[in-house]
């Protein structure tokens, strides 16, 4: 028997819909809650892993279990790169998704990339920077080049600090647009042909179509799966430096010490 039930809280009710329709899930939610999470639960007590499939974000047991085993967070059987996607649109949806990026000066024809930068609004009550957050502001030069390129780019997130004070015919600052919604969130990376993103769980949905993704001046290290598949085309860290010895690390010395654990 394969047992599914969601969290709590839902990040996109669209995509979740969607999953219900794939995953054939006819019980009511919390009926599902009810019933399954104290068989989840024996499952993590006893730890066995030919019970569970992957998951991090229960904030409760993430304390017994180790997060970066590679069983619950990568791909290591290649099975993205070896099977079609099972989220489809229907067409009169694709056509609704074509006709929101007209208005926002967007055509199917396009070159779309989405940007996805992690900040401290991630967080609720949080203002400051993590190791996986950064400065909107930093990227502005990014976008500006992609622009000047004729790429339409499309900052995306549902909760974010502020908005990137750029502005293009070529750039869309998504997260604080007056069209966003969960369809839209899903449909634009279906629609765009890159992602370049800080590390992120919403990245994770370019995966849904087979997207290739660029990470940026990412800070968590040991969520990467280093035998990268298609999906993923290049990473670059964050610098890391010795405050005692005044220096970067390199990439060999990260790994040496450990740090990519943290």
């Amino acid at each position: 028997f394969d047992i599914y039930f969601r969290e709590k809280d839902v990040a996109n009710n669209y995509l979740w819909n969607k999953w219900r329709k794939i995953l054939n899930i006819k019980i009511n939610d919390d009926y599902s809650r009810k019933i399954f999470e104290s068989i989840f639960r024996y499952a993590i007590k006893k730890n066995d892993k030919s019970m569970l499939i992957p998951f991090r974000h229960n904030s409760d047991i993430l304390g017994k279990i180790n997060r970066a085993e590679e069983w619950q967070q990568h791909d290591v059987n290649n099975v993205l790169d070896n099977h079609e996607p099972n989220i489809k649109f229907e067409n009169k949806e694709i056509e609704q998704g074509y006709k929101i990026l007209e208005k926002m000066n967007i055509s199917k024809y396009d070159k779309i990339i989405l940007l996805v930068v992690r900040d401290p609004s991630y967080r609720k009550n949080s203002s400051e920077l993590t190791n996986r957050d950064n400065d909107i502001c930093e990227f502005k030069p990014l976008v500006e080049y992609l622009c000047n390129k004729n790429y339409k780019v499309l900052r995306m997130g549902k909760k974010m600090k502020e908005r990137l004070d750029f502005y293009h015919d070529n750039f869309t600052d998504y997260a604080f647009h007056n069209l966003n919604s969960d369809f839209m969130d899903i449909f634009l990376f279906y629609a765009s042909n890159f992602v370049i993103s800080t590390g992120s769980g919403l990245d994770a949905v370019a995966a849904l179509f087979r997207k290739k993704k660029l990470y940026l001046n990412s800070g968590e290290l040991n969520s990467f799966n280093f035998r990268l598949n298609s999906n993923i085309s290049f990473i670059y860290p964050k610098k890391v430096f010795d405050n005692k010895e005044n220096i970067q690390l390199s990439l060999f010395d990260i790994f040496e010490k450990g740090l990519d654990k943290l």
